[in-house]
């Protein structure tokens, strides 16, 4: 015991340079528990230095803001500090604060900064100038990419020079670039292939990435990012290999091509894929997609035709599918929990045999889920190739919730006859898609319509007889709950009210009868 309180307080009695270089290299709750050790290193991990300033700040006002941060700044970094600068975090929003930044960012690698966060956002451009004009971005200086110590790194409102050396981002965990431009398209590509740590990457509304092929494969990385929505002329690729240790993926970006390498995706939690440009190659679907942990997939836009996805999910507990002209093809191998909310909606521009089909299709892929459906029917379609008796031979599916989106739905009898063919609705609901003015008259259209079709008897529809109960609610906004109403005063309801659905309840023989044919059918298989 005294060998160690000797040893303890030898350990004590360092310089303080030397205690403070230790601090800087242990990770800062690991730094926090040195607190405990004695009452000589109580505090002092707290002084693991953190440079903070927004020069937006209120600490910053008056005639001279710029000036008072400007001299913050300066004498911060000015201190006869003999221990490293952790983190080193600035806000700017002025020409003057910036040009200052070509004396302070060459210290990055001399004061040893770990977390790095800059933000730029100048005066606002000139009406005739865009608001991505280079003249608002930070031009970064070459002796940035030097700065070895660097764990973080996020950048808003900068541009990346062109640089043909090496990096030196080897100790780089975590990048996070916003509005952020590439003088040269290969620069990200480049950062990459030389930090072999980083575990989070996030590119959001980045210039300059056009016709560039990003390669995620990084044995550390749990989480990536791509949002492009503003530059969409830039196209932009991005291959997933198959990572291990990925937990997150979310890509949004209308002019980005995505693809899939590998299948087994070990500890992936959440994937998103929205709006990107979907191809024969995106996934391999002559395999299965091993996901053990994926409690969320989220996949939007057009173009989803050419998607066949077979996927092992166990865990799967939120399912977004939004396809605006096509429904993809989409199957589990083990079967989905009753917790899983899967929220599918599709455009339908002209309701034919096999749109009803494969519709029937994907929905008994997710009948063992809560199966939320949207459809947008564009007005006027073509009916005429629907094919009764191909319908009317499908098994039903419970569905928790029918959202129509429908322009002057009076002629859309049969149409709604074949939806009721293949799936049995709960609940349904008005989807409005269309100008603030014009959802009252459509809710009121659909409404009437809807009362008519269900409750009426000069309108048939197949399944009406397994259609036990019809009851209409309307959603108190003031109170935020649902309220039984009478059929007679839905016409009367005021604006706060005025959101309907239609509650309906359908026979347990015709469930039953239904899961008795599925169940036939999969023994036959």
């Amino acid at each position: 015991m005294d060998e160690r309180v000797e040893e303890e307080d030898r350990i004590s009695n360092l310089p303080e340079e030397i205690l403070y270089n230790i601090l800087y290299f242990m990770p800062k709750k690991d730094a926090a528990q040195t607190c405990v050790l004695s009452k000589s290193w109580r505090f002092l991990w707290q002084n693991r230095l953190t440079i903070s300033y927004s020069e937006g700040s209120s600490l910053f006002s008056g005639p001279h803001r710029t000036r008072l941060f400007i001299n913050a700044v300066q004498s911060h970094l000015s201190k006869d500090n003999h221990h490293r600068i952790e983190e080193f975090h600035l806000d700017l929003n002025s020409s003057d604060s910036a040009s200052l930044l070509e004396n302070w960012i060459p210290m990055l690698k001399s004061i040893g900064v770990k977390d790095f966060f800059l933000s730029i956002d100048l005066h606002a451009p000139e009406p005739e100038q865009p608001s991505s004009s280079s003249s608002s971005y930070f031009h970064l200086p070459s002796v940035f990419f030097q700065a070895e110590s660097l764990t973080s790194l996020r950048l808003v409102r900068c541009k990346f020079p062109q640089y043909d050396r090496i990096v030196h981002f080897h100790r780089l965990e975590v990048i996070c670039l916003r509005n952020v431009e590439f003088t040269d398209q290969h620069t990200i590509n480049k950062i990459f292939s030389t930090c072999p740590l980083i575990t989070s990457i996030h590119l959001e509304e980045c210039k300059g990435l056009h016709l560039t092929n990003i390669d995620v494969f990084l044995k550390h990385l749990k989480h990536f990012t791509f949002i492009n929505k503003q530059f969409k002329d830039e196209f932009c690729g991005i291959d997933i290999l198959s990572v291990s240790t990925i937990e997150t993926i979310h890509i949004h970006g209308s002019s980005t091509r995505f693809r899939f390498h590998g299948h087994n995706f070990t500890y992936l939690k959440e994937l998103s894929l929205k709006f990107v440009i979907y191809s024969t190659d995106s996934f391999d679907f002559s395999s299965c997609y091993e996901f053990p942990l994926l409690e969320s997939f989220d996949i939007t836009g057009s173009g989803l035709e050419d998607i066949n996805l077979r996927m092992h999910a166990p865990k799967i507990l939120h399912f977004k599918c939004l396809g605006y002209n096509s429904i993809p093809s989409i199957s589990f191998t083990t079967p989905m929990s009753r917790q899983c909310r899967s929220v599918l909606g599709f455009r339908c521009r002209h309701p034919e045999s096999n749109w009803f089909l494969e519709l029937s299709v994907l929905l008994h892929a997710f009948s063992q889920s809560q199966i939320y459906l949207t459809v947008f029917l564009d007005p006027m379609p073509n009916i005429l190739n629907i094919k009764r008796e191909v319908i009317d031979n499908i098994d039903g599916v419970d569905v928790e919730e029918l959202g129509l989106n429908m322009v002057h739905p009076s002629p859309f009898t049969t149409f709604l006859d074949c939806m009721f063919s293949i799936f049995r609705p709960r609940n349904i609901v008005q989807h409005s898609y269309v100008l603030e003015s014009h959802i009252e008259r459509d809710q009121k259209h659909l409404t009437e319509f809807l009362c008519n079709f269900l409750t009426m008897k000069r309108w048939e529809f197949t399944r009406k007889e397994d259609l036990e109960e019809v009851r209409i609610e309307s959603f108190d906004a003031d109170n935020q709950q649902w309220e039984p109403v009478l059929l007679s005063e839905c016409a009367l309801l005021p604006k706060s009210k005025n959101r309907v659905r239609f509650q309906l309840k359908w026979s347990e023989d015709a469930n039953r009868d239904e899961e008795s044919s599925s169940s036939k059918r999969r023994k036959l298989e």
